[in-house]
C-alpha cells in the first residue's frame, strides 16, 4: 500500500477523510497521497478553513477545481481538469482511489482511463456520526444506488466499488445497509477505527491552536474572559419547528450575556450559512462588544473555549472529545436523548427552567464531573483505536 488517491465534493468529507488519513500517515509515513477537490465551492470553502487546508497539503498533494467566471470557459477548464486529474493518476501503479461515491464523471474517467493500471475503488465514509438516526442520508445513498446500477458507464465499464471502509462500531448497521445495497461480501467492508485519536492529528491541531491563538489575540485580551463557541448546523428533519434554530440560537446569546456581558462568543458558521443572517440577530439582539463569527476549525475552538455549545445536531459532536459541550437543541420527541453519554449535557429548550439551567451549566464546572456525562465516550474511544495494521491488511488482501 503506497499510492492513495481521495475524491472529495464536501467540507463535511474532507473533515472525515482527514481523520482517516491522519490514521495512515500517524504509522506509515512514507505513503503518497492526492487530495482532489472536485466541487469549486466545496474548494473555496476549505481554503477558507485555514487549518484544514494546511493539513491537506501537509499530507501529501492537494489539487482543487476552481470557479471560473462564466459557463463557457468552466466547461473548458473542467474538461481540461479532468484531464489533469486522470493524467496524475495514471502515473501509479495499483493505487487505491477513496470517495464516498462514484457516481459522477471526475471518479469514473480514472476508473476506466487507469485499469491497466490496477486502481482500485473504495468507498469512504461521508461523515463521523455515531447515532443511528440519519435516516435521510441511508435514503438518499439508496436513490443514488439505483441511479448508478443504471448508469451506462456502469453497464458498460463494470464500475462497481471494490469495498467500503468505515470508521467505527456504531456505524456498522449503516455499514451493513450499503453492503447490501452494493452486494458486497462480509470481507470487503472494513472498521478502521478513530483517526481522531492518533498522535498525528492530536498533535497537528496542538500546533494549530498555538499558532491561531496569537492571530486571535482578541481572546485574552482586557484579562482572561470565559470563552463560549457556538456552532452552527443545517436544518435537518429531527428538529421541532422550522424555526427552531433561530429561537434557539437567541435563547442562548441572551442567555450568555446575562450571565456575561464580558464573555467571548464566537458563532463558528456551517459552510451553507449567510453571515448576514448572523449579524442581524446579532444586531437584533443589541450585543455591540465581544461577538465573533468565525471559520476556525471545531477542534481549535475546542482547545481555547469553556463550553461548546449547540443548537442542532452535527457530526462536530462526534469529532472533538472531553471538551464540555452543551446541546440546546429543539429535537422531535423521538430523537431526544440519543447523545447522552459522549460529553453533552443536554438542556431542554422548552422546558420552563431553560434559561436557569442553562446559565449553571455554562459557568459551572462541576457539572461535567458527573462519570455519567462521559461514559459512552470513554467506551467509545477505547472501542475505536485506529487500527492501521487492519486497515493495510485488507486493502492488501481484499482490494489490491
Amino acid at each position: 500500500m503506497k499510492n492513495i488517491i481521495f475524491i472529495i465534493s464536501t467540507l463535511q468529507e474532507c473533515d472525515a477523510f482527514f481523520s482517516f488519513v491522519s490514521g495512515l500517515k500517524d504509522k506509515n509515513k512514507n505513503l503518497n497521497i492526492i487530495t482532489f477537490i472536485d466541487d469549486p465551492e466545496c474548494f473555496e470553502e476549505l481554503k477558507r478553513n485555514k487549518s484544514l487546508f494546511l493539513g491537506y497539503k501537509k499530507i501529501g498533494t492537494l489539487i482543487g477545481r476552481e470557479r471560473k467566471k462564466n459557463k463557457i470557459s468552466q466547461k473548458f477548464y473542467n474538461f481540461f481538469w479532468m484531464i489533469k486529474l486522470v493524467l496524475i493518476i495514471k502515473k501509479f501503479e495499483n493505487t487505491i482511489l477513496f470517495s464516498s461515491d462514484f457516481y459522477n464523471i471526475y471518479r469514473n474517467m480514472p476508473q476506466i482511463f487507469c485499469r491497466k493500471k490496477a486502481l482500485k475503488p473504495v468507498l469512504l465514509m461521508p461523515h463521523s456520526m455515531i447515532w443511528n438516526c440519519q435516516y435521510e442520508e441511508l435514503k438518499r445513498r439508496i436513490a443514488k444506488y439505483k441511479f448508478y446500477k443504471k448508469s451506462f458507464r456502469n453497464e458498460i465499464f463494470n464500475l462497481k466499488p471494490k469495498g467500503y471502509m468505515y470508521y467505527n462500531d456504531n456505524q456498522l448497521p449503516y455499514a451493513n445497509y450499503l453492503k447490501k445495497n452494493y452486494k458486497f461480501e462480509k470481507k470487503q467492508i472494513c472498521c478502521s477505527g478513530l483517526g481522531t485519536e492518533t498522535n498525528f492529528y492530536i498533535n497537528f491541531f496542538d500546533r494549530e491552536y498555538k499558532k491561531n491563538s496569537k492571530k486571535l489575540s482578541f481572546i485574552k485580551r482586557e484579562g482572561k474572559k470565559n470563552i463560549f463557541s457556538i456552532i452552527a448546523a443545517a436544518h435537518g428533519p429531527y428538529l421541532l419547528k422550522n424555526d427552531s434554530q433561530d429561537r434557539i440560537l437567541k435563547k442562548i446569546l441572551i442567555g450568555i450575556m446575562e450571565c456575561n456581558k464580558n464573555s467571548i462568543i464566537l458563532i463558528r458558521t456551517h459552510p451553507k450559512s449567510n453571515k448576514n443572517y448572523f449579524l442581524k440577530i446579532i444586531k437584533d439582539l443589541k450585543i455591540k462588544k465581544n461577538i465573533y463569527i468565525t471559520k476556525v476549525h471545531p477542534q481549535i475552538l475546542a482547545r481555547a473555549s469553556n463550553r461548546i455549545i449547540f443548537y442542532a445536531r452535527t457530526n462536530i459532536m462526534t469529532d472533538i472529545f472531553r471538551t464540555k459541550m452543551i446541546d440546546c437543541t429543539e429535537y422531535k420527541k423521538e430523537d431526544l436523548n440519543k447523545h447522552i453519554g459522549y460529553g453533552i449535557i443536554y438542556v431542554h429548550p422548552q422546558k420552563k427552567n431553560f434559561e436557569e439551567k442553562f446559565k449553571k451549566v455554562l459557568l459551572n464546572d462541576n457539572f461535567f464531573l458527573n462519570k455519567k456525562i462521559y461514559s459512552k465516550e470513554k467506551e467509545f474511544i477505547k472501542n475505536n483505536k485506529f487500527k492501521y495494521q487492519k486497515v493495510e491488511s485488507f486493502l492488501k488482501t481484499n482490494i489490491l
